[in-house]
């Protein structure tokens, strides 16, 4: 069975191994994960530690799955879905075909509506 995933955060990661896991030899499953980020997944909830000096980064990182059965493309992003083909095409042009689609986006950002926020150019970030 082949299994595309998009997303490769917390959720997708987490996901991919859970489920390599239930194939160790990877005779059931081939999966791709397509993650838009160009480094491996992290742990999104200690990042603002992170960023208030109390957490190295390297401390944040998720291990790689590294399990028969599993191509991990980092820095490769999906930009269309061809649901009557069962492919997904990722931004080097090439169809990557699935018999399940697990879509583990995440979610987006969102910042108060604060007066005069939307002019601010600098100084202000959003975590998710």
């Amino acid at each position: 069975m082949r299994i595309v995933v998009v997303g490769h955060g917390m959720v997708g990661a987490r996901f991919v191994d859970e489920l390599s896991r239930r194939d160790a030899d990877g005779t059931r499953f081939r999966i791709t994960v397509l993650g838009a980020e160009p480094y491996l997944p992290y742990n999104r909830v200690l990042l603002s530690d992170v960023l208030a000096g109390r957490t190295e980064i390297a401390a944040i990182d998720l291990p790689p799955v590294r399990r028969p059965g599993v191509l991990a493309l980092s820095g490769t992003t999906a930009v269309g879905l061809d649901r009557s083909n069962a492919t997904v095409l990722d931004d080097d042009g090439l169809e990557q075909p699935d018999d399940v689609l697990v879509l583990a986006t995440g979610a987006a950002a969102t910042a108060p509506g604060l007066l005069g926020l939307e002019r601010v150019t600098h100084g202000v970030h959003v975590l998710r």
